[in-house]
């Protein structure tokens, strides 16, 4: 039996994934988020140094390609479901805050 050797076994590699239509993706959450809201609501006195907003989430099928590349290059397609949330900061359009894979 080998004796298991004291230095790192590393090897430097890159993950690097592209969304299919990523910008008409952005605009169609904003949107959703937007005709979900109920704009006729005011936003809520807070005290003094803070900020009110509002937000919205949607789930979206998410198309697109991860490339993982080292020693050897591996190409590959996905779909799957994110969910994107939006805030409204004040009066305004929604703006695409931050998302998450369900997968």
């Amino acid at each position: 039996m080998k004796k298991p050797s004291d230095k790192p076994n590393r090897t430097d590699f890159a993950i690097t994934a592209t969304i299919e239509e990523s910008c008409m993706l952005q605009l169609l959450v904003e949107t959703l988020a937007e005709s979900r809201s109920n704009s006729n609501k005011r936003f809520k006195k807070v005290q003094l140094g803070w900020q009110a907003f509002r937000t919205s989430s949607i789930e979206a099928r998410v198309s697109g390609a991860i490339n993982l590349s080292g020693k050897q290059t591996v190409n590959t397609s996905f779909v799957t479901g994110f969910v994107f949330t939006c805030i409204q900061a004040s009066k305004g359009k929604y703006d695409l805050t931050w998302s998450n894979s369900l997968s």
